[in-house]
């Protein structure tokens, strides 16, 4: 049987399984809905229909291994052509990575988009946030994706999940044909992908909450190392990671509390630093200038005189003293 027959043969998971992925999925879309920076965008516009481009990065191996894309740029455009006009294509990227659609410069590109293609929403809010399309997954009607994690957040959704043939995503993807996933986008139902979430959650994803665990881990890593020596077949070797309900307990009353946190360019730190050096330089400027121009310092001014005066004078009979011991000047003391 073949990777992807496989892949799409994954049992169907037991009730205590399948309610854990139900849970799960409750829980994180309510998050979504309640930490989203994005809620008053309207996504939709006239459009009836719904995709989200995620757009990745350039000359990296998670990517170019997987397609004969030269550059995102190039992988934007293919899908964009692709998609029919009452599609609307919601285009987000990582702005950590730098732009791939610029407003401005020599390679700006964003007015050429909008002109030849009405049907694309790139807004440059998006960029406020590192990962943007995590928030804009539940409110369309399915992704299309290389190699982007956004994918699985398409399953677990229930989103259409389209992929190019040659990615790892092939196999779990409802489709890999661009004209397949125009057609059934948001109008029909994408098939489940529960029991495949289910054995990623089961046996593969580990809960931040649980690495703490001394003595799950120790038990883990033991059923593993067992598992991997024994089994026919590697993929039998991820072993349950905990019983469903310690994973829910895991997943979702020990997780950390979500926050939606801005993104800050590394320029705009540097500068926010600047300006608060900037700022205490001027403090004391100003407690420097208080200071003079206060009674107290008029006052003392011929004690600082004469102060300075004894200590020019205690350095130059130093000078003379060494001179006169035979040693060399004194300029290097």
């Amino acid at each position: 049987m073949s990777r992807p027959d496989r892949t799409r043969a994954t049992p169907i998971p037991k009730t205590q399984q399948a309610g854990f992925v139900a849970a799960f999925r409750r829980h994180y879309a309510a998050v979504l809905e309640t930490i989203d920076p994005f809620r008053d965008v309207d996504l939709r516009g006239p459009f009836d229909r719904v995709c989200l481009l995620p757009l990745q990065v350039s000359d990296w191996y998670g990517f170019d291994e997987q397609v004969t894309y030269r550059t995102q740029f190039e992988f934007l455009i293919d899908v964009l052509s692709a998609t029919p006009p009452d599609v609307r294509v919601v285009v987000t990227e990582y702005p950590d990575w730098g732009p791939v659609i610029k407003q401005s410069g020599p390679g700006r590109n964003l007015d050429y988009l909008r002109r030849t293609f009405p049907n694309m929403l790139f807004l440059e809010a998006f960029n406020s946030y590192r990962s943007p399309s995590q928030f804009l997954v539940p409110r369309v009607d399915g992704v299309w994706s290389v190699s982007s994690n956004v994918a699985y957040q398409a399953m677990l959704f229930g989103r259409l999940l389209g992929t190019p043939p040659s990615t790892h995503l092939a196999g779990i993807s409802h489709t890999t044909k661009f004209a397949e996933f125009f057609e059934t986008l948001g109008r029909v139902p994408p098939q489940s992908r529960d029991a495949f979430l289910a054995w990623q959650l089961e046996r593969y994803v580990v809960p931040q909450a649980l690495w703490s665990e001394g003595a799950w881990l120790d038990d883990y890593l033991r059923r593993r190392i067992e598992a991997a020596r024994t089994a026919n077949d590697l993929v039998e070797a991820f072993v349950p990671i905990a019983h469903p309900a310690r994973l829910e307990q895991a997943w979702i009353t020990q997780a950390p509390r979500p926050v939606a946190e801005p993104y800050e360019p590394p320029q705009d730190g540097l500068l926010r630093e600047l300006n608060a050096l900037r700022q205490s330089q001027d403090g004391l400027r100003r407690e420097i200038d208080a200071l003079r121009s206060s009674r107290s310092w008029r006052m003392t001014a011929p004690v600082r005189a004469i102060a300075q005066s004894v200590h020019g004078l205690r350095g130059r009979f130093r000078s003379r003293q060494t001179m006169n011991d035979g040693s060399p000047s004194g300029i290097f003391h």
